[in-house]
């Protein structure tokens, strides 16, 4: 999956040049290989490159760049990855429950805000190929939820930079 965000996520990201930020990204242990598993195939996603990427280039577009040497800094964090597989689903492919929850902590000016985002949803995998089957993830499953935590973030980022 690509780092870009979403055009019409893009359009409606309102910037805060004027400030800058430093950003740290810390994944869950599990969440390099979050595997979907059926009785008969497997598949894995990486929740935690997905998600780092994805608000690496939201920050990037609100900000303008990320300054390491910032005195503002966003921290995010995958606290909590919980899957339940399907194992009886069909042959064809599989699905699975994944809940997140994800830590933000803004430092700002000496002050710091926190807030936690969970969600859940459902991710189904499916095989592809005729000669090779292969198992792979519905990519459109896991963008909107991934995104559900870069708008969360977003509007967070909003409220404590004073952005409108």
């Amino acid at each position: 999956m690509s780092n870009a965000l979403p055009s019409v996520t893009q359009l409606r990201l309102n910037t805060a040049e004027e400030f800058e930020t430093d950003f740290a990204f810390s994944g869950h242990p599990e969440g390099d290989e979050v595997k979907i598993s059926t009785s008969t195939s497997a598949a894995v996603y990486d929740l935690n490159g997905v998600l780092e990427g994805r608000l690496t280039q939201l920050l990037r577009s609100k900000f303008g760049s990320i300054n390491p040497s910032s005195d503002n800094r966003i921290s995010v964090s995958v606290d909590r990855i919980e899957t339940e597989n399907d194992t009886q689903a069909f042959s064809s492919g599989g699905t699975h429950q994944v809940s997140v929850e994800v830590g933000i902590e803004i430092r700002r000016e000496g002050e710091t805000f926190t807030r936690t985002i969970s969600r859940s949803a459902q991710i189904d995998a499916k095989q592809t190929g005729e000669l090779v089957p292969k198992t792979v993830v519905d990519e459109a499953q896991l963008e909107e939820f991934i995104m559900q935590f870069v708008v969360g973030a977003d509007s967070f980022i909003d409220s404590n930079f004073g952005v409108d």
